[in-house]
């Protein structure tokens, strides 16, 4: 679950918007091919990580469902999957469930796990998604940044990035 949602509010602190990924050669083609329109709608992404501070919490009221709430979702179904896909019949450890699912309520810790255990955790057969899976994961610390950056379109900033 996102953690905004999971939170009902977006949680003091200073957030960090990286920077769009940039698409090269055969892959920005295909895309291209596919989606082509998207190029345009991001056609300028950020080049360098912008910084924004929430000094309090700020609740989600009313609050709707976003794309980027499915996006970022899915980024903790993935890591889930590439930390127990070889233990199919054995349950997740207790701690790991613990980090996946952010601990308590006010305190949810994911963004932390991810950046000082990531590499400890992934099953073997997919430490080569460790850096992929650290990039991703800096993309999670500028959520609350999406809702007024004038160059990105509301809610799919953090989709595309994904």
């Amino acid at each position: 679950m996102a953690r905004s949602v999971r939170s009902g509010s977006y949680k003091a602190g200073i957030y960090i918007l990286c920077p769009m990924p940039q698409l090269v050669n055969r892959t920005l083609t295909r895309y291209e091919n596919y989606v082509g329109e998207r190029l345009e709608a991001f056609k300028d992404p950020l080049k360098g990580y912008l910084l924004r501070e929430y000094p309090e919490d700020c609740k989600i009221e009313p609050f709707f469902h976003k794309p980027r709430y499915d996006a970022e979702s899915v980024f903790w179904l993935l890591l889930y999957w590439a930390i127990q896909a070889g233990y199919p019949k054995v349950p997740i450890q207790r701690e790991r469930w613990t980090d996946l699912t952010g601990g308590d309520k006010e305190n949810d810790t994911r963004v932390t796990f991810i950046s000082t255990q990531l590499p400890s955790v992934l099953h073997p057969a997919y430490k080569e998604l460790e850096g992929l899976f650290a990039r991703m994961a800096k993309q999670l610390h500028g959520e609350p940044f999406f809702d007024s950056y004038d160059g990105k379109k509301e809610g799919e900033y953090l989709d595309e990035v994904l």
